[in-house]
C-alpha cells in the first residue's frame, strides 16, 4: 500500500487515461458503461423474474444492488489479469513497479462503479424503493470491496505473468462464478435448494455472495420494503477477507517481483 501512496499521481494518471480511451471511437462513448448493466438488468429479469418467476419483490432493485457492484468486481479482475502485459513498456522501467498496472485497473473501474451509482439510485426510485438511514452505509461497503479487488487483482495480475493460463482461467470461472453467487436470486433460493449446513456454508463461505447480500440489505432489504442493518457476521467476514485479499496480493507481489521484468 507504501507503493500506492508513492506512485498514486502515476496511477491517477494512467487511470483516467483508460477510462477515456475505453470507449474513445464508439457512438455511445461513455455512455456504454450504463447500458452494460442495463443489458444485464434485462436479461436477470426475463430469464429469473418472469420465466423462472422467483417470489423477489422489487425485483430490478434487488438484482440491480447487487449486480452493479458484481460488474465493477468481475472488472476490476478481468483487466487487472491482463494489465501488466498491456503496460509491458512501462513495467520494464526500474522506476514503476509491477503493482502499479493492477492498481491502475482498479481505480478505473472504481471510478466508473462510482460514476454509475446514480443509475442505481434510479433504478431504486424507479422500483418505488424507499431508502433508509442505512444507506448510509454504502461507502463502507465500496471500501470493503475495493480492499478486497486491490488485493486480488495485485495477486491475479503477478500470476498472470508467471503463469500464462490465469488470465484465461480467470474469464472462464468469472461466468460460473456469477451463477453460483445469489445475485440475480436471493440467498434464501440458494438455502432452500442447498438446505442445511452446506446451504450455509455456500452462502456465508463465498465472500462475494456475503458482499452481494450485504448490498442487497441495506439498499432494498429482505422483502423490498426498504434498507435494513446489516448483518454483523456480514460486516465480520467481509473486513477479514478484505484483509487477507490485501495480505496474500502483496505476498504473491513480493514473490514474484524480481521475475515480471523478464518474464513480459
Amino acid at each position: 500500500m507504501a507503493e500506492l501512496y508513492r506512485f498514486r499521481s502515476l496511477v491517477w494518471v494512467l487511470a483516467r487515461r483508460d477510462l477515456v480511451g475505453r470507449y474513445r471511437g464508439t457512438f455511445l462513448g461513455f455512455g456504454w458503461s450504463f447500458l452494460h448493466p442495463l443489458i444485464s438488468l434485462g436479461a436477470c429479469y426475463l430469464v429469473f423474474s418472469r420465466v423462472a418467476r422467483l417470489p423477489i419483490e422489487h425485483y430490478a432493485a434487488f438484482a440491480f444492488s447487487s449486480l452493479l457492484p458484481w460488474s465493477w468486481f468481475s472488472s476490476a479482475l478481468l483487466i487487472s489479469s491482463t494489465s501488466i502485459f498491456a503496460d509491458a513498456a512501462l513495467v520494464k522501467r526500474a522506476t514503476c513497479p509491477p503493482s502499479v498496472p493492477p492498481l491502475v485497473a482498479v481505480t478505473a473501474t472504481t471510478v466508473n462503479f462510482l460514476l454509475q451509482l446514480p443509475f442505481l439510485l434510479a433504478v431504486l426510485l424507479l422500483d418505488r424503493v424507499q431508502l433508509t438511514p442505512w444507506a448510509l452505509l454504502l461507502p463502507l461497503v465500496i471500501v470493503l470491496q475495493l480492499a478486497i479487488s486491490t488485493g486480488l487483482g495485485i495477486a491475479i495480475a503477478a500470476l498472470s505473468v508467471h503463469y500464462r493460463d490465469v488470465a484465461q482461467l480467470a474469464q472462464t470461472l468469472m461466468p460460473i462464478l456469477f451463477l453460483v453467487t445469489p445475485i440475480a436470486y436471493s440467498s434464501r433460493e440458494l438455502e432452500a435448494h442447498v438446505p442445511g449446513l452446506l446451504g450455509q456454508a455456500v452462502v456465508w463461505g463465498n465472500p462475494l455472495a456475503v458482499l452481494a447480500r450485504t448490498y442487497q440489505r441495506i439498499l432494498v432489504g429482505p422483502g423490498g420494503e426498504g434498507g435494513e442493518a446489516p448483518e454483523p457476521l456480514a460486516l465480520a467476514i467481509l473486513a477479514g477477507f478484505a484483509a487477507i485479499s490485501l495480505l496474500f496480493g502483496m505476498a504473491v507481489l513480493e514473490a514474484l517481483r524480481d521475475r515480471i521484468p523478464e518474464e513480459i
